[in-house]
């Protein structure tokens, strides 16, 4: 016998073996503690879960930009001037 809570009809599956708990299309509403009751020959495992849901990300928008550099520089001098820069930038949301 399996019972999930109403909202997870569907969306949910338990991994009996593992206790494994895979919730899909899962939205910050889903945020909040879990428990499992696992009955097996008898035997009760009792297993808690935490989750956060957060809300999705924006798509990243990855730009690059580059220097000229005097034709008169030796290939050694421009291999210790290559940099690779990455900037990662989240809107700060009120809700987080």
């Amino acid at each position: 016998f399996t019972h999930y809570d109403n909202r997870l009809i569907g969306r949910v599956q338990l991994e009996e073996q593992t206790g494994a708990l895979n919730i899909s299309n899962i939205s910050t509403d889903d945020s909040g503690l879990y428990e499992a009751l696992i009955i097996i020959n008898k035997q009760i495992t009792k297993i808690k879960y935490k989750v956060d849901a957060y809300a999705p990300v924006s798509v990243p928008v990855i730009s690059s930009s580059s220097s000229l550099v005097s034709a008169h520089q030796s290939p050694a001098f421009l291999s210790l001037c290559l940099q690779v820069l990455l900037y990662c930038n989240v809107k700060e949301l009120s809700s987080l």
